[in-house]
């Protein structure tokens, strides 16, 4: 997915997720390019932990094909407040 859309808050949700670092870049390539996620290395593991926000129905379509991906403990929580 590399387009850009504009979204108002109702339409976002936030996706935290694990990811193998095997695959973090077809991970990285998989998520909506709205704005860079947030990764981090999870301590002690080859795992790394994402947080980014895309649209509801983007959300859906992606989540099972994270996990296609070995991707673990997804979780979709709604955007709070979105400010451009």
């Amino acid at each position: 997915m590399t387009s850009k859309i504009k979204l108002n808050q109702d339409e976002v949700v936030n996706l935290m997720l694990h990811v193998p670092r095997e695959k973090i870049d077809r991970v990285l390539k998989l998520l909506p390019k709205m704005k860079s996620p947030t990764i981090r290395k999870i301590a002690g593991e080859n795992w790394f932990n994402v947080l980014t926000f895309c649209g509801k129905i983007d959300s859906r379509r992606l989540i099972p094909k994270l996990k296609g991906l070995g991707c673990e403990a997804l979780i979709e929580f709604p955007g709070i407040k979105l400010t451009p």
